[in-house]
């Protein structure tokens, strides 16, 4: 009898060591293959397969709260906001911000911030007569809620996050009358206490103008130059939201005459993947995260996620698209962190333009 059980206990784990022999063997070509993509990672720039987590969106009205999914990496140094800055990405009362600035006459920030409450929330009084006026909240709202199906399960979803994308925060300010001129003045004088944001405001419309047929018969992408890409670094530099966004925004532009490359990517950058770094990045350094969001829940009905990385990994980007992005993410936020982009180049030379793909993120007149 013990004979008999010693030699069943033999066979069991004669059985067990052969399939799991097995099964090591027919997975050790895939572990094989993983470990390989993780050591080459290790010796580049590139991300190992593992870095694109699983996604458990939930369905619910977004918050902006925050879920590491596209990657667990990020920056290292603290987004730089001022209290004026935070209160104005938050939407929190216009028109105590604009009593605060208003004091402020000689700080950038100050200018900066005053101009675009202005632009925003003022009547110009120089507009063009043929322009539309603007609808107020309450019709706009009013129209959104007529255009949802009553009975459909979404459509509170999708009622709340519409008010949330559209917060009543200019108040009284709605009052208030200013001109083209008077808002120009403003954004040239910060410019010229060099605040970051509006000297990025200043590249970008610059660039942008250089695709006007109007001004360039050769207007089949914009150019860049030098000076320029030294401009754009020095607007990813300063940690300043609006500024991080259009400094990367602008690397994912066609110029006609060069093209950028970061790190040791051997390609010139894919500008689609490079568009969704700029909001990434901007959020990351203290920006606005979730207006995007709510507005895609209220106008697309995409409430599955909460927050603006599960967004673009649940509903934008695929699982490759995903490793480009964060890969530029996370090159990019190194060299914003040691202040060193001796890895973003220009390489100049005609390029293709015959798709063009051209971004503004002020507006410029």
């Amino acid at each position: 009898m013990k004979k008999l059980l010693a030699i069943l206990i033999l066979g069991v784990v004669a059985a067990l060591a052969w399939k799991t022999w097995s099964d090591s063997t027919a997975l050790s070509s895939s572990a094989k293959a993983v470990r390989s993509a993780e050591a080459g990672a290790a010796k580049s720039d590139a991300l190992p397969p593992s870095a694109v987590f699983k996604i458990d969106p939930r369905l619910g009205a977004p918050t902006g709260a925050s879920s590491a999914v596209i990657s667990a990496k990020r920056g290292q140094l603290p987004a730089q906001l001022s209290p004026l800055m935070a209160d104005y990405i938050a939407k929190k009362d216009f028109p105590a911000l604009m009593s605060k600035v208003s004091q402020m006459p000689d700080d950038g920030e100050a200018n900066y911030i005053r101009a675009q409450l202005l632009n925003s929330c003022a009547t110009k009084t120089d507009a063009d007569a043929n322009a539309k006026p603007r609808k107020s909240r309450v019709d706009r709202r009013a129209e959104f809620v007529a255009s949802l199906r009553p009975n459909h399960p979404d459509t509170p979803l999708r009622i709340n996050a519409w008010d949330l994308a559209n917060p009543d925060a200019c108040g009284s300010l709605r009052d208030l009358k200013t001109t083209k001129k008077e808002i120009a003045d403003l954004l040239a004088r910060a410019e010229e206490l060099k605040d970051a944001s509006a000297l990025a405001r200043e590249l970008n419309c610059e660039i942008i103008a250089t695709n006007n047929p109007a001004t360039n018969p050769d207007a089949r992408g914009v150019e860049i130059n030098d000076s320029r890409t030294e401009r754009i670094r020095q607007a990813i530099a300063s940690r300043k939201p609006d500024a991080v966004r259009a400094g990367v925004g602008m690397l994912a532009n066609t110029y006609r005459n060069g093209a950028f490359r970061v790190g040791s990517e051997g390609a010139f950058v894919d500008q689609s993947a490079m568009h969704h770094v700029a909001n990434l990045l901007a959020c990351q350094y203290g920006g606005d995260c979730v207006s995007g969001v709510h507005r895609a829940c209220a106008n697309e009905g995409r409430c599955a996620t909460n927050n603006f990385e599960d967004y673009l990994a649940y509903y934008e980007l695929s699982p490759s698209a995903a490793q480009l992005v964060e890969r530029y993410r996370d090159q990019l936020t190194r060299m914003i962190d040691s202040n060193d982009f001796s890895q973003l180049q220009l390489v100049k030379g005609d390029q293709p333009t015959d798709s063009v793909r051209v971004g503004s993120y002020f507006q410029c007149n």
